[in-house]
């Protein structure tokens, strides 16, 4: 079984709220949400996973943003439109880990390599894991989206993922941690964000995300944040 994990603030858009049934819908099998709020991105991961290790009945969990529309593109009108069974097509591969191709409220795709940072400096102030890796974007060609490409990422935006719950027995807790450290000596902030602290620990024990550019995450802020900064409108 599905479990699909929402980490959220509180309230909901009603246009995420009917998304939420569409995409349940679409699915055809049994799935099981769960959801909490109020707490910091990190500690809602953390607890959301947890609360999945202990369903017998989930086997994969999949983790979606309450601001996130999925969607398709469409080559007759040569823009995105909004397609909930899109997801459905994450649960067909067979890897631990699928994404959905991501585009940040910035209009930039959030797939990235990592790099490990070698900088001594920080190494003797912070421990291995609160070092932040290198973050190297990929930039999808158009060719690339309009086929559908599939490509392998070290880390994604954890807008709309699909993840084996196995993998999380293989690491150690906490499997999400957002750092920011102040380093008084350097006079210096060290900050990244919970998801790079998982794939970065995901990394280590040889994983990798497969991104799926056949199903679209497009963020909903006025409309569709899109590559290249251009606004889509939903189409239902």
């Amino acid at each position: 079984m599905l479990g699909i994990l929402i980490p959220t603030r509180g309230l909901v858009s009603i246009e995420f709220a009917f998304t939420l049934v569409d995409i349940v819908s679409s699915i055809g099998e049994p799935v099981r949400l769960m959801f909490n709020r109020g707490y910091g991105v990190d500690t809602a991961r953390n607890m959301l996973v947890a609360l999945a290790l202990a369903d017998p009945e989930i086997d994969r969990i999949m983790f979606l943003s309450d601001d996130v529309i999925p969607a398709r593109y469409d080559p007759e009108s040569k823009s995105f439109v909004y397609d909930p069974t899109a997801v459905k097509q994450l649960l067909r591969h067979k890897k631990p880990c699928v994404s959905a191709l991501v585009w940040t409220k910035q209009g930039t795709p959030g797939a990235y390599m990592l790099k490990d940072r070698e900088d001594r400096e920080l190494a003797k102030y912070l421990s291995s894991d609160e070092i932040p890796p290198v973050s190297i974007p990929i930039e999808p060609t158009d060719e690339m989206i309009e086929k559908g490409a599939e490509f392998v990422a070290d880390a994604v935006a954890m807008e709309m993922i699909v993840i084996d719950k196995k993998i999380f027995n293989e690491i150690d807790q906490p499997w999400f941690k957002y750092v920011v450290k102040y380093i008084p000596e350097k006079k210096i902030y060290v900050e990244f964000g919970e998801d790079i602290w998982f794939f970065n620990k995901l990394k280590k024990k040889g994983y990798s995300v497969l991104v799926d550019a056949s199903v679209i995450a497009l963020h909903e802020v006025r409309g569709w944040i899109a590559p290249r900064n251009k606004v889509y409108y939903r189409v239902r």
